[in-house]
C-alpha cells in the first residue's frame, strides 16, 4: 500500500492582503457613498441626490505598486475652486485634519502593512461655495500587487499566489508555493516553474501548448516565457518562422535577479522589460509549476507516480498593466545566491517545449 512520504515543513509566511481586496474597496465605496449621501453640512446636495464630482487622485495611479511610504495628491476637476481637502484611509480619516493650501497632499505611512496588503485611499473635497463630495476610490498596493491565487491542491509544492510589479526597466515577481523546497533545481524536492506572456494579447498568434502538445496553455498564445528551476533558468522566445518554437534568444541573460533561498516556499525573481517584444503597456500571463509527487511503496524504495502540473490560474489568464512601481523599494540582492547561477542551461528535453 502507498503512503504519501513526509511533506517538508510550510513556511510561515503570511500571504496577507491575499483574499481581502475586493471586499476592502467595496467596503470603502458604501462608506464613502454613505458620508456623502447623508446630509448635512457636508453634502448640502441633500439625500437621494448625484454630488458634484470636486476632485480626483491625481498621485498614484488606482493599483499603483508602492514602497513603505507614497505622498498621495488630489487635484480639483476642471472649473473647481478647492478650499479644503481631507484625506482617507479605509474609510478613516488620516491624521492631520484639512488640507487648505495647494498642492493638496498627504503622506501615508504604509510600513506596517504585510507583503502585497492593499488600502483603498479617498479625498473628501470642499469648494469655495460650502459643497463637498469625495473623489473617486484609488487602490494602492504595499510593495507587491496580487496578481492571482490559486487554491490549493493536492501536491507539493502547487502555486498558493503570485505577485506582481515592473518599472521601466524590469518586471518583477514573487511567487508563493505550498510546501517548500530543499535545493530549487532538485528534480524531487525542487520546483519547475514557466510564466508565459501573451504580449500582444492576441491567441492566435504565439505558442498555445506545451509538454509536447499535451496541455494547452490555457487561452493565451504565449510569446515570450521565463522558466526557472530543475529544467533550467532561461528567458526564452517563441519564433514561428522557419524552424520554430522557442529560442534561446535572451536566455539567463534575461533576468535581472533570481532569489531562491533554500528551504522555504517564496521566491523573487525579475526579467528585463526589454525582452518583451513590441514595447507592451498590457500583457496576458499564465503560470504554471510541476513538483513530482513522491510516494513510498511497501518496500520503503521512493518511487514517483506522478508528476503533476499546477496552472495559475487554473482556467483562463490574468492580464497586467506594466509600470506601476511607485517609490524607492528596497535593494535587490547585490548578485543572485550561488544556487540560483548554477546549472543556467536549459536541458535538451523540457516539458515546457
Amino acid at each position: 500500500m502507498m503512503s504519501r512520504k513526509n511533506r517538508l515543513p510550510k513556511s510561515g509566511i503570511a500571504l496577507v492582503g491575499r483574499y481581502g481586496i475586493q471586499a476592502v474597496v467595496a467596503t470603502a465605496a458604501i462608506l464613502a457613498c454613505a458620508l456623502v449621501a447623508c446630509g448635512g453640512d457636508d453634502n448640502p446636495t441633500g439625500p437621494g441626490q448625484t454630488p458634484v464630482s470636486l476632485l480626483t487622485i491625481a498621485l498614484p495611479a488606482n493599483h499603483a505598486v508602492v514602497a513603505d511610504t507614497v505622498t498621495v495628491t488630489a487635484v480639483p476637476d476642471s472649473g473647481i475652486m478647492l478650499t479644503a481637502v481631507e484625506f482617507y484611509r479605509d474609510g478613516v480619516p488620516v491624521a492631520g485634519g484639512r488640507d487648505t493650501l495647494p498642492p493638496f497632499s498627504r503622506l501615508f505611512d504604509l510600513s506596517g502593512l504585510g507583503v502585497g496588503d492593499s488600502v483603498v485611499v479617498t479625498a473628501l473635497g470642499f469648494n469655495d461655495t460650502g459643497d463637498s463630495s469625495f473623489s473617486a476610490p484609488v487602490v494602492i498596493h504595499h510593495l507587491w500587487r496580487l496578481l492571482l491565487s490559486d487554491p490549493d491542491e493536492p501536491h507539493d509544492r502547487d502555486i498558493s499566489a503570485v505577485f506582481v510589479r515592473s518599472s521601466d526597466t524590469t518586471v518583477e515577481f514573487r511567487v508563493a508555493l505550498n510546501g517548500n523546497w530543499r535545493t530549487y533545481k532538485d528534480y524531487l524536492d525542487g520546483i519547475d516553474f514557466a510564466v508565459w506572456f501573451d504580449t500582444d494579447r492576441n491567441p492566435a498568434t504565439g505558442d498555445t501548448d506545451t509538454d509536447s502538445g499535451q496541455r494547452s496553455i490555457n487561452d493565451i498564445g504565449a510569446d515570450i516565457q521565463s522558466l526557472l528551476g530543475y529544467h533550467g533558468d532561461s528567458v526564452r522566445q517563441w519564433i514561428p518562422a522557419g524552424s520554430g518554437g522557442w529560442v534561446q534568444v535572451h536566455g539567463p541573460s534575461g533576468f535581472v535577479r533570481r532569489l531562491f533561498p533554500p528551504d522555504t516556499n517564496v521566491f523573487e525573481f525579475a526579467i528585463r522589460r526589454s525582452v518583451l517584444p513590441d514595447t507592451p503597456r498590457s500583457v496576458d500571463i499564465v503560470c504554471a509549476n510541476i513538483s513530482p509527487d513522491t510516494l513510498i511503496d511497501s518496500t520503503g524504495t521512493d518511487t514517483v507516480q506522478v508528476i503533476p502540473w499546477d496552472f495559475a490560474p487554473d482556467s483562463g489568464h490574468a492580464t497586467y498593466d506594466l509600470g506601476d512601481m511607485i517609490g524607492a523599494f528596497p535593494a535587490s540582492p547585490p548578485a543572485p545566491d550561488r544556487n540560483a547561477v548554477r546549472s543556467d542551461r536549459p536541458r535538451e528535453s523540457s516539458p515546457f517545449d
